[in-house]
């Protein structure tokens, strides 16, 4: 009978440290084409501080699209940012040139800096086709699709 509370003790245990909020533990390491698509923000994950900050104050605004030839457009809240992305063998995905574009009616914010940031200290990335983690050296995005 002790034998039995332990294996069961072991069982709680495992599934209560292996699981995510969101579903985001069960994504595939699987090669999906982001040419095309487009994704909102989530979340962002400080892997640092462990940190975690929904996005932004009008999540759905905030959004990245990756189009054709490796080009990457993203727009936060009013604002707009351009630049370059690449992926690679073994989910490995790098962004490059990212820079403002152009400015709406308000000014950027401390959040989008940490994005641009966090987008070119990108290492990986993984997804299920409607879920997309970008992971980076210090932050982790999560991201979902636009139909």
């Amino acid at each position: 009978m002790n034998a039995y509370r332990i294996f069961l003790l072991v069982i709680i245990a495992c599934s209560l440290f292996s699981c995510e909020k969101n579903g985001y533990s069960d994504l595939e390491n699987t090669l999906l084409d982001l040419t095309n698509t487009r994704w909102k923000m989530e979340k962002t994950i400080d892997k640092k501080t462990k940190d975690i900050s929904l996005y932004p104050r009008q999540r759905a605004s905030y959004e990245l699209s990756f189009q054709s030839e490796g080009k990457l457009s993203m727009q936060g809240g009013c604002n707009y940012h351009y630049g370059n992305y690449s992926t690679g063998s073994n989910n490995t995905i790098q962004f490059s040139e990212l820079g403002p574009g152009t400015y709406g009616y308000c000014d950027i914010h401390d959040w989008e800096m940490q994005t641009v940031y966090g987008l070119e200290n990108a290492l990986a990335y993984r997804s299920d086709g409607d879920r997309l983690i970008i992971t980076g050296e210090r932050v982790v995005f999560h991201l979902q699709r636009i139909p």
